[in-house]
């Protein structure tokens, strides 16, 4: 006989595991959900900060693939918890933060990204450019 817990639900929302930070929607056709971030930038990093917040705006509708899209908001929010704490003069870290943010960016920009679409490739160079130099 069939044991019901395994069987596969779909009338809903499954989550296994914790969960912040996250917004949920399903069985729409449209959603948009807005998050207000109100850390505090340290001096001296607000054009980077105004550039990390568009670029996890843009996120959803950049055209990764799932696991790098995940990665790119886990490693541009390392990036703004750098910039928001009471003392952001650790530079390594800052700099290992933008490394890993352009890393998981660098295959989408260069066409190689599992489940990117095309115009992945042109917003991921563009991301990348927009944290160069900064």
């Amino acid at each position: 006989m069939n044991d019901p817990q395994d069987t596969p639900r779909q009338d809903g929302l499954h989550i296994q595991g914790s969960v912040s930070h996250s917004q949920f929607a399903w069985s729409n056709e449209k959603v948009v959900q807005r998050q207000e971030d109100n850390r505090t930038v340290a001096p001296g990093y607000e054009a980077l900060a105004e550039r990390v917040n568009e670029l996890i705006r843009q996120l959803p509708e950049s055209g990764l693939g799932e696991q790098d899209r995940g990665d790119a908001q886990d490693a541009a929010e390392e990036v703004l918890a750098v910039i928001t704490r009471a003392d952001p003069d650790e530079e390594g870290r800052l700099r290992r933060a933008l490394a890993t943010l352009r890393g998981v960016l660098a295959p989408a920009a260069t066409g190689i990204a599992a489940g990117a679409t095309a115009g992945a490739q042109q917003w991921a160079l563009e991301a990348i450019g927009g944290l160069t130099g900064i």
